[in-house]
């Protein structure tokens, strides 16, 4: 994600959200303040990078990209495990 990007979903997140009573050690809730889906999830929208679930997005943004086990299968017929990048 450009600058751009990353600061106009940063805005869209409140970091002073409530306290989880059963772990407060993990300090305020981000609420995501914008669109959400049918189900609930919070949706950034970036021209680049299309629409994308906004938790995943915070954490490639706090953490590192997510990496997924996924099967591809290969010429021989076996399916094989590997590493892909969302």
């Amino acid at each position: 994600m450009d600058d751009k990007t990353i600061a106009r979903f940063w805005a869209k997140v409140d970091r002073n959200g409530p306290t989880p009573e059963h772990m407060p050690h993990l300090g305020a809730c981000w609420i995501w303040m914008a669109c959400r889906n049918r189900d609930g999830y919070g949706i950034h929208h970036s021209n680049l990078l299309g629409s994308r679930l906004a938790h995943r997005c915070a954490w490639e943004l706090t953490h590192s990209p997510i990496r997924l086990r996924g099967l591809c299968a290969v010429s021989d017929g076996r399916a094989r495990t590997a590493d892909v990048q969302t």
